[in-house]
């Protein structure tokens, strides 16, 4: 409802009179026609209004998760020249938004040379919460945007109310910490698109070559600081890299050519791996699949390792799929490559394929030779009749159990 006569003021469809009452000059069917016709729209009239600042924010906030934290976001803006204020501000212009007849706010601290801090981004996300778009993710936490704070307030939070923390630092009442040097910290704050729709639109004010080079800047940022021990997280893997597995080949061709290709086949296999650790299959799959596009079409002579750790870890994310064709596929294609190898460099591919074709497709004789040549290569001799077979895994069996009681004694007695 906020949002809905905000939209008809911007459209001076209704007003304020003298008297602090909201008035209209128009019929009921006027005023009606002028109403949005659904939340999206009522949003982009929303976001269209907004200064390129916060249209900025949002929209490279729009492209990492639906809550994020201020220190993720300061990088992620730093790290994205793509969206300068200038470049939304052109953006603007081509798509007829004049932001309104109000001129809008210009923080004293003023992000145009494309650099934040903590301190100069709070503002512009309190003021976003004010206007409903955003939320913060502490509900006890006290918000800076009340209508009784000004902007210069807003930035220099003040230091009087506060309890020491450690020799170095204190923290106010408000939460955020402030070391000695007069720096201050609000790594604890973090934020959440309002609505879905909000979010959504976000991520459509850029568009074009424009998206697709904000998506290369971010990324990378995203894959950078997810390696880093301190502040990395897994998201940022596996956001950044579906933001890079988005764009077309030849825009990293123009990067760096073949280094840039190989280097996206080695973060798809590190995604990918990471991604089966977590039980999440689907998305293995995908990112394995994708590394091997990135794969220059020589690489099983030049680079053998990276295809054959793709290969494998793609077979056996399309396996717990259920995706028994596509990884009998890669199965093969990596055996046709590695025939000359030696068993033991193929023993997880076979074992791959062996499980498949038995649990997967239920083609038993199949799986068991495979079965077979890999207990071979174990030194472990099994008879291949069917008979022969089972008599001889029961004896195995049964020195296994007798040896894992005896090892357990063992270990006891020491």
């Amino acid at each position: 409802t906020k949002q809905a006569l905000e939209a008809l003021v911007r459209r001076k469809a209704i007003f304020c009179d003298a008297a602090g009452q909201w008035d209209w000059m128009m019929s009921e069917q006027e005023l009606v026609a002028l109403l949005p016709g659904d939340i999206s729209e009522v949003v982009k009239s929303k976001i269209d209004s907004l200064s390129p600042e916060i249209r900025r924010i949002l929209t490279v906030a729009s492209y990492t998760r639906s809550t994020f934290d201020v220190d993720t976001l300061v990088f992620l803006l730093n790290s994205t020249p793509s969206v300068s204020d200038s470049t939304m501000m052109v953006l603007a212009g081509e798509r007829g938004d004049s932001g309104g007849d109000e001129e809008k706010p210009c923080h004293p601290d003023s992000v145009t040379t494309g650099t934040y801090t903590s301190k100069t981004l709070i503002p512009y996300l309190e003021q976003a919460v004010a206007d409903g778009l955003l939320t913060t993710g502490n509900n006890n936490r006290k918000s800076y945007a009340s209508s009784s704070v000004s902007q210069s307030q807003l930035s220099n939070v003040s230091q009087s109310q506060h309890s020491e923390t450690d020799d170095n630092s204190s923290t106010n009442d408000l939460g955020v910490s402030s070391s000695h040097d007069g720096s201050h910290h609000y790594s604890w704050r973090e934020y959440s698109f309002a609505h879905d729709r909000i979010h959504e639109q976000s991520r459509q004010i850029v568009s074009g070559s424009t998206l697709d080079q904000l998506k290369f800047e971010l990324g990378n940022a995203l894959v950078d600081r997810s390696m880093d021990n301190l502040v990395g997280e897994d998201w940022m893997l596996f956001i950044g890299m579906h933001h890079l597995n988005s764009l077309p080949l030849n825009l990293f061709e123009a990067a760096n050519g073949n280094d840039q290709l190989l280097n996206m086949a080695r973060l798809n296999l590190k995604s990918a791996e990471e991604s089966l650790s977590k039980a999440a299959f689907e998305s293995s799959a995908g990112f394995a699949a994708k590394g091997i596009e990135f794969l220059p079409p020589n690489h099983w002579k030049f680079q053998l390792q990276l295809s054959h750790s793709l290969y494998t870890v793609a077979a056996e994310a399309s396996r717990l799929c259920g995706k028994m064709s596509e990884m009998e596929t890669y199965c093969q294609a990596c055996l046709d490559a590695e025939k000359d190898r030696p068993m033991g460099s193929k023993f997880q591919i076979l074992y791959t394929l062996a499980q498949g074709l038995c649990y997967g497709q239920g083609r038993y004789d199949e799986a068991k030779a495979v079965f077979m040549d890999l207990l071979d290569h174990l030194d472990c001799r099994l008879p291949r009749s069917s008979i022969g077979t089972t008599s001889s895994v029961l004896n195995n069996v049964l020195k296994l159990s007798f040896n894992k009681k005896k090892w357990m004694k063992e270990d006891v007695e020491l």
